[in-house]
């Protein structure tokens, strides 16, 4: 988690990389790769967006 983080704040991704500094404020985890990509996807859905505002910011 601390090698992606820092590695965005490099630059080292295009896409994340106009927006950084980047700071961790909220860490989930889950039991598996699956569960994390399905809930990664809600995220980017309506529903998802309106969850993320009123929980994760």
């Amino acid at each position: 988690m601390q090698a992606r983080l820092k590695s965005h704040n490099e630059g080292a991704n295009f896409h994340t990389a106009k927006y950084r500094p980047w700071e961790l404020v909220c860490c989930i985890s889950f039991h598996s790769r699956e569960r994390a990509a399905e809930f990664e996807k809600y995220l980017k859905v309506g529903s998802g967006h309106a969850f993320a505002r009123r929980h994760l910011w």
